[in-house]
């Protein structure tokens, strides 16, 4: 496959450097130049989708990695393309993006590149296959400024490149070669890939395994039909999620579709959106205001680019059909229904005091809000006292036993600026079940209790002040 700079009539002189290895992207056209060599027309719409974005992050060069060693396009080429007739090269090439022009001692490739030494921004990189329908492989870009509060499902990731390590925090993207894979694979691919990034144990998956894994006929390997919503709950599974599906065609009255996703996406969860044949991977959200607030999702589409607006990634507002949920292994109930069951025994505990019922009253006057969110228990437990909590509710929550992940069910002032103010919350087992078992902890207006489920189901009670407020949980993962 042609390089930039090589006889192509579709390279750009002023470009691309053939030598060196670097891109000047300070000159006008870059991205044409860029998508014209590698992509047809079939590839170019996501290939020009990714490095516009690179653009907005302000992108002024890029080091081009020729015969990279790709896991992930490894893993196709040897389950697909080194099979099939007509001849396709086994190494991708890889592009890294910079905020600053690159030094004269890396473009003239003859002093070593000692990166150490410079002050680079590092925007993230690119794999481009060498399928020029399909060329966007694995990437990572980091986020634009414009989308940075509204991104909940963020990960970080470290690459080496001329023996520096940089580190790029982001989603990953990928996306669908076409042949091989069709959407699903790609979206599947992405939350794994995030997983395996911001969770020590995750597998780490690749795109080969997804598709030889869902193809009903495994002695074809083209996909031909695409994959359908149970097999892409298989394909999850067999990765190691616990998908779960909402099915918005047939109980749309009975869920609110958007509260439902923000649920999981202020959890760090991505969620998978089906819409008219075609997925998308919902990553973030923000809400809007006017005459009617909407829940707008930030998304990432493997066949328009990364980092998109609902609306940009071709779906209207509030229309899509289905959503998969790729849980973590040991969270088996979902999260209304964990918030449901919450509520209620909240509900029955406040009633038995009268400050608990003072606080009832105003829940129902909606003075105050719930909100909730899955999260590993050592990470709430390490976050107590920064996020304001007392020393006798810090010391009694650290010290109990929790599960891996818990459903965090906080109460929230509406009135609190930004609604920072948290005044109670109810812990829940993220592996109880929803139609029985005792919460593992509440504190709300003069009650902390916590359930100790070694002690023959005893409750302890805590005396605490019910006038003291936290921050919010924001799960963040081990490796932010």
């Amino acid at each position: 496959m042609p390089e930039p700079g090589d006889a192509n009539p579709n390279s750009h002189p002023d470009v691309a450097a053939r030598v060196s290895g670097w891109l000047d992207l300070q000159t006008d056209g870059w991205i044409g130049a860029l998508v014209g060599t590698y992509a047809d027309p079939r590839g170019a719409r996501v290939l020009e989708g990714v490095l516009s974005q690179a653009l907005r992050l302000g992108a002024r060069s890029a080091i081009r990695e020729r015969n990279y060693i790709d896991r992930d396009y490894r893993s196709e080429y040897s389950a697909f393309y080194s099979a099939a007739f007509r001849q396709t090269p086994s190494v991708a090439t890889r592009l890294h993006f910079f905020s600053e022009p690159i030094p004269s001692q890396v473009a003239d490739g003859v002093e070593p590149a000692t990166l150490d030494s410079l002050d680079l921004t590092y925007l993230g990189y690119v794999v481009i296959r060498p399928i020029r329908a399909a060329p966007v492989g694995r990437s990572m870009l980091a986020v634009p400024e414009t989308h940075q509060r509204a991104l909940t499902c963020i990960a970080r990731e470290t690459i080496n490149l001329f023996g520096r390590d940089f580190e790029v925090s982001g989603f990953p993207f990928i996306a669908q070669d076409a042949h091989f894979g069709v959407c699903a694979h790609a979206d599947v691919w992405m939350v794994g890939y995030y997983s395996y990034l911001r969770h020590r144990d995750a597998p780490r998956v690749t795109p080969a395994q997804l598709a030889v894994g869902s193809h009903q006929q495994r002695a074809r390997p083209i996909v031909e039909a695409g994959v359908h919503l149970p097999e892409m709950r298989e394909m999850l599974y067999s990765v190691g999620f616990l998908p779960t599906t909402y099915n918005f065609k047939s109980d749309r009255g009975r869920h609110r579709p958007h509260e439902i996703a923000v649920r999981y996406l202020d959890s760090g969860i991505p969620i998978i959106l089906a819409h008219g044949g075609h997925v998308v991977t919902a990553i973030g959200y923000r809400r809007t205001t006017g005459l009617v607030p909407r829940i707008e999702l930030l998304v990432h589409d493997d066949e328009r680019g990364p980092y998109l607006q609902i609306g940009d990634a071709g779906i209207r507002y509030g229309a899509w059909e289905a959503m998969v949920v790729p849980l973590p292994p040991k969270v088996w109930i979902r999260a209304d229904a964990a918030e449901m069951r919450a509520k209620q025994a909240a509900s029955l505990q406040l009633a038995t005091t009268g400050a608990g019922r003072h606080l009832n009253s105003a829940i129902a006057a909606r003075q105050f809000h719930w909100r909730t969110v899955c999260v590993e228990s050592n990470e709430f437990k390490s976050t107590l006292q920064t996020r304001g909590a007392s020393a006798a509710v810090a010391v009694h929550y650290q010290r109990m036993s929790m599960p891996r992940w818990i459903w965090l069910v906080e109460l929230i002032d509406s009135a609190a600026a930004d609604h920072e103010a948290v005044v109670g919350e109810v812990l829940w087992d993220a592996t109880n079940h929803h139609r029985g078992g005792d919460v593992l902890a509440w504190r709300l207006a003069d009650q902390f209790r916590i359930h100790e489920p070694w002690e023959d189901g005893r409750t302890v009670p805590v005396n605490v002040d019910p006038a003291s407020r936290m921050l919010p949980m924001r799960p963040k993962g081990r490796t932010w």
